[in-house]
């Protein structure tokens, strides 16, 4: 039976990247889980502008 890894993260590069070598290195299949982890309290009208793509 091929194991199985499931990887909680916050959807940056570093961790997309390892995913694939993950699975490459263990076998194992891996599935990546992206989490908003976001810090930062925003106020209604940036969080509608970052909604619609207007906000960085």
């Amino acid at each position: 039976m091929t194991e199985r890894v499931v990887l909680a993260h916050s959807g940056g590069l570093g961790t997309s990247v390892r995913i694939p070598w993950v699975a490459e290195e263990t076998g194992a299949v891996v599935t990546g889980r992206r989490s908003d982890q976001s810090l930062y309290d925003f106020d209604p009208a940036t969080r509608i502008a970052a909604r619609r793509g207007g906000a960085s």
